[in-house]
């Protein structure tokens, strides 16, 4: 049989992989022979050669009843599959290669992941603020009420009455207008929520997927082909998600963030008006008691 350098740098691969020393010029699959594997640790490999799918297939194949120092060696079968793969599939297979790796993919899911917990935090803090302007518009409204009272209990002083009726007035105007900056708040986290744990969730749980499916990739030729088609698919459908998910994040938030700033300055400003038009712009409900 001739001997070409391609079949002798996979016999050398193959020969280190199953832990001898000895040069081998070719392999005869016709023999039903064992190759002599003595303990990886103790032969002084590296970490990565003893961590390698061909030196962790030789430990699973260990005869349970035969000594630790003792490590059977890859089958006739085990070494021919492993024969079957291409070079790059060989490579890994042996543990001197890498799976292939989308960048550009990988790199979008890692803004995905960073993005999604900092809209998370972003959302945490707007419950926070509308929380605060709840508690205070409760109190606004207390205030209103306890001035009212006032009012009616004490009818003998004109100037009083002038002064206690402002500020029942006074009081009921902040309320109104904190009611509807309840609601701008109430819309924006709403549509946030939806953003973060529906829309950008959904894409999570396909990236979860499509991890899973790239760990699990199977060396076998066969096996390997039928699973890479399958995980092309749900690559082509990942890339599709992740790009209408960015389209979609950019036009909600703009539009969000547009109610936001619109109806928090309103507010401050004490503009009724300006408040009374985020109403007419945005269709949020105002809650009222």
């Amino acid at each position: 049989m001739d001997r070409t350098p391609e079949r002798d740098s996979d016999n050398q691969l193959m020969s280190v992989a199953v832990g001898t020393n000895a040069p081998t010029s070719r392999i005869d699959f016709e023999e039903d022979n064992h190759f002599p594997v003595t303990d990886l640790q103790e032969s002084g490999y590296s970490a990565e050669l003893r961590d390698s799918p061909a030196a962790t297939l030789a430990l699973d194949d260990r005869d349970p009843t035969a000594s630790s120092s003792s490590v059977a060696a890859p089958t006739v079968d085990q070494v021919s599959r492993a024969q079957k793969l291409d070079p790059k599939e060989r490579s890994i297979w042996f543990g001197t290669g890498t799976k292939t790796v989308d960048t550009d993919l990988e790199e979008q899911i890692l803004m995905l992941k960073e993005t999604q917990i900092k809209y998370t935090e972003l959302l945490k803090l707007a419950k926070q603020m509308m929380q605060h302007f709840q508690r205070m518009t409760d109190s606004q409204r207390d205030l209103a009420a306890a001035f009212a009272d006032l009012k009616m209990k004490l009818p003998e002083s004109a100037e009083l009455q002038y002064g206690l009726n402002n500020s029942v007035e006074t009081q009921r105007s902040l309320i109104m207008n904190g009611e509807i900056l309840l609601g701008a708040l109430s819309f924006f986290i709403s549509n946030l929520t939806t953003l973060v744990h529906t829309t950008m969730e959904d894409s999570i749980v396909t990236v979860k997927t499509y991890e899973s499916a790239r760990e699990s990739m199977p060396l076998a030729k066969h096996q390997h082909d039928i699973h890479k088609e399958k995980f092309d698919k749900l690559r082509t459908t990942l890339t599709i998600k992740l790009g209408f998910l960015e389209e979609n994040k950019v036009k909600v938030m703009q539009k969000q963030l547009l109610l936001f700033q619109n109806a928090t300055s309103a507010y401050f400003s004490g503009d009724k008006q300006a408040l009374e038009n985020c109403v007419k712009t945005f269709h949020f409900k105002i809650p009222r008691e």
